[in-house]
Parts: C-alpha cells; sequence; structure tokens
C-alpha cells in the first residue's frame, strides 16, 4: 500500500543545513526551491526531492527564496530556466 507524503523536502547532501528542515506542502513548491538553490550554488551538489512525513510548513517556494537569497529576482517565469531567469536579471 502507497501512501501519500505529508509534505517534501530538499535534501541537499548536508550542504545546506537549514534547508533540509524546510518542509513544504507540495512537491511542486520543493521542487522549485531545489531548481533554485542548484542553479545558484557556487558547491556542485544535485539536490533531491523527498517525501517526508512532517507536518509541511506554510512557507511557498517564493517565500523561502525571497528569505533565504537576497538577490532573488522573483518568481521565475514559466518555461525559462533558472539559469536564463539569472541572466536575464544580471545574476549569472
Amino acid at each position: 500500500m502507497t501512501t501519500t507524503p505529508r509534505s517534501w523536502r530538499v535534501d541537499t547532501h548536508g550542504i545546506d543545513e537549514d534547508l533540509e528542515t524546510v518542509r513544504f506542502a507540495s512537491r511542486q513548491e520543493a521542487e522549485e526551491v531545489a531548481d533554485a538553490t542548484e542553479a545558484v550554488s557556487e558547491e556542485y551538489f544535485p539536490p533531491q526531492v523527498l517525501p517526508s512525513d512532517d507536518a509541511p510548513g506554510d512557507l511557498t517556494a517564493h517565500d523561502f527564496l525571497t528569505a533565504a537569497w537576497a538577490d532573488y529576482p522573483g518568481p521565475r517565469p514559466e518555461g525559462m530556466s533558472w539559469l536564463d531567469w539569472l541572466e536575464a536579471n544580471g545574476l549569472d
């Protein structure tokens, strides 16, 4: 029997311990943070989005990125990669 996870988390393999404690209500929110984190990280690590049995927090990807990233350029337009979005905002 498959159970539905209560929340989603981003596993950074111990590189970003603060991010690893955050729980998102949807896989989509967690994937957006993982993609942005991978695009701006100076260390190479492939963050993974994993299910969690923990209660979800109330942060959206936008809320988290706004709080954690001083130069956050705002939500990435649909269909545009994070790398292209960063370049368009002079953050590459």
